[in-house]
C-alpha cells in the first residue's frame, strides 16, 4: 500500500510516499526464503543478503490488532479472504491508495473501491 500525504481519491502530486504494510508481512516473507533455501531454489547466503535487504527498506509496519472485526466484515461483504481484507482495511484505515498484482482482487473490487489500483498504473513522481 502506498500513502502518499494525500486522502483516497485525489488527484495531486505528493508531498512524500510511504509504504507500509500490514505487521504479518516480514513473517511471510522470512517463511518463503526459508521454503526457497530448503528447496533449493536459492543459497542460504543468498537468503541472509535477501533478509538484509528487506530490513533496509524502511517499510512502515502496522498491527492489525485493531482491525481485525473491520477485515472479518470486509471479508464478508466482498466474498474475499480476509488475508486480502488485511491490506486493504489497513490502507482504508490510513486513507492510502493500495495497489495490487494479484488481477483476480483487483478485477473484483476496481469498481467497488476507487483507491484499489493495479500495480501497473502507479507511477512515481
Amino acid at each position: 500500500m502506498i500513502c502518499d500525504g494525500k486522502n483516497q481519491g485525489q488527484k495531486r502530486r505528493p508531498t512524500r510516499v510511504r509504504y507500509t504494510i500490514p505487521g504479518i508481512i516480514p513473517y511471510e516473507i522470512l517463511n518463503a526464503i526459508h521454503v526457497a533455501i530448503n528447496r533449493k531454489r536459492i543459497k542460504e547466503e543468498a537468503g541472509y543478503k535477501a533478509i538484509h535487504y528487506i530490513n533496509s527498506l524502511g517499510v512502515e509496519l502496522r498491527s492489525l490488532d485493531d482491525l481485525i472485526g473491520p477485515v472479518f466484515n470486509m471479508a464478508r461483504r466482498y466474498g474475499l479472504s480476509p488475508y486480502d481484507c488485511a491490506y486493504m482495511v489497513l490502507a482504508e484505515k490510513e486513507k492510502c491508495e493500495f495497489f495490487t498484482g494479484d488481477k483476480k482482487l483487483f478485477n473484483s473490487m476496481k469498481n467497488r473501491l476507487a483507491w484499489v489500483k493495479w500495480i501497473c498504473d502507479y507511477r512515481s513522481f
